[in-house]
């Protein structure tokens, strides 16, 4: 794997990180995911181009490999969270945990999320504090991302399949160009929770990696490349490497303290990643570092138990953020090296079955995990009444509404964040 990509993929999965830990201070950390879905379109797109689908073998083989890269990993994490979230997390937030993991389990969270109408900036901001609705402490919300990606994962054979009957690399440029605009263009007009979840208006994202391979397999590229340095010059007065040092700087925006206008951001973030790529810079130092790159390598694994972590420890003091970071890390490092990267070697004869006993084993949790003694919790009998009211109001009954009210102060103003909910 290149380094460079490498270390954009750590640069995003800090990005992320800090925006789950600090979301009122790290605003635009959450583009982090934008850079992964770039990434991800440029490595699908040189993996298609390679491979030529030429059958319906092919395409499954390349299902083979994104199902063998991820799923087992993914199934395993799922497993661990139900049973912390069952331990830790009690009986009230029980249900809305229970439908997420059931729904991760078929790759669709963003799906839940679009039918729930859940807004995944609220989920995250209100992860500390106990006042929010039943379903702010969801420690699936973050799956939304691999459900998209995944769908994608899903779509991509056949756009490509469709690109191989264009003559010429130029064609196949000008056709996922008008892609990312088009896909621009919808993504900005359409309800943006909507828009934020559904695979298809985050096309172009991924398009934008499909950009930076075929712009380089272009003979605009190879006559850039052949150009001496004085004519490249009077031709662009920037080298490269500038605009490298540019790109990676308007990347560096998401770490800023301000909110800035997303609409805005990011496609610029978007097509800065996809120029990075394109460029495959060996002079940056940025993209030589070997700590990102190992952060990058480990990156995934980083990603789907953060967010668990963060949601099982309600971080929300200086010492709880370290423990979680710390945690974070350290499993992290543990299950990519005896775990992702010993899958990995398996063949099929072994991975299958790897496969379907963690898919079974998940299945099997969702429903024995509050019916068998040994998960239980036990408590007196003063406790056990007032946490079996506390589950009955959680759950949805009929047609059961809510009344909303709202803590004001003396003056008559309303109380930020102390909104809530009751009969």
């Amino acid at each position: 794997m290149r380094q460079d990509i490498q270390c954009l993929r750590g640069v995003a999965i800090l990005f992320v990180l800090a925006y789950h830990l600090y979301p009122t201070l790290f605003v635009n950390g959450f583009l982090g995911v934008d850079i992964f879905f770039v990434i991800s379109g440029y490595l699908m797109a040189k993996n298609l181009t390679k491979s030529k689908l030429e059958s319906v073998l092919d395409i499954f083989k390349f299902y083979y490999r994104r199902f063998r890269r991820i799923l087992p990993l993914y199934y395993l994490v799922v497993f661990i969270t139900l049973v912390l979230v069952h331990l830790y997390l009690g009986d009230f937030w029980w249900y809305t945990n229970r439908r997420y993991s059931l729904a991760s389990l078929f790759l669709v969270t963003n799906q839940l999320i679009i039918h729930d109408s859940a807004d995944y900036f609220r989920e995250v901001s209100c992860k500390s504090t106990f006042l929010a609705d039943g379903s702010s402490l969801n420690a699936y919300i973050h799956l939304w991302s691999l459900g998209v990606e995944m769908q994608f994962y899903l779509l991509v054979p056949f756009i490509f399949f469709g690109l191989q009957f264009l003559k010429n690399d130029l064609l196949k440029l000008i056709a996922v160009s008008l892609t990312t605009i088009i896909g621009f263009l919808c993504f900005v007009f359409i309800n943006q929770q909507f828009a934020f979840n559904f695979m298809f208006l985050r096309l172009w994202q991924f398009s934008a990696g499909f950009i930076a391979l075929f712009w380089k397999k272009t003979s605009f590229y190879e006559y850039s490349e052949k150009l001496k340095p004085a004519k490249m010059e009077m031709a662009l007065p920037v080298a490269k490497e500038d605009l490298v040092t540019v790109s990676l700087s308007v990347i560096a925006l998401c770490i800023l303290p301000y909110k800035l206008e997303v609409l805005m951001l990011r496609p610029l973030v978007t097509l800065a990643t996809a120029f990075v790529i394109a460029s495959e810079s060996q002079d940056n130092q940025c993209l030589k570092s070997k700590t990102l790159c190992y952060i990058g390598d480990i990156s995934y694994v980083i990603y789907l138990v953060h967010w668990p972590l963060i949601v099982i420890f309600l971080t929300s003091t200086l010492k709880t953020h370290i423990c979680c970071i710390m945690v974070t890390i350290i499993a992290a490092i543990v299950l990519h090296h005896l775990f992702e990267k010993q899958y990995l070697r398996l063949d099929w004869k072994a991975l299958v079955p790897l496969l379907f006993m963690l898919a079974l084993s998940n299945a099997f949790l969702q429903n024995s995990v509050r019916e068998h003694s040994f998960w239980n919790n036990t408590y007196p009998d003063e406790i056990q009444l007032i946490v079996n009211r506390i589950s009955d109001a959680s759950k949805p009954v009929g047609n059961r509404t809510f009344k909303r009210y709202v803590c004001r102060d003396y003056t008559g103003d309303p109380i930020e964040r102390s909104e809530f909910w009751i009969l």
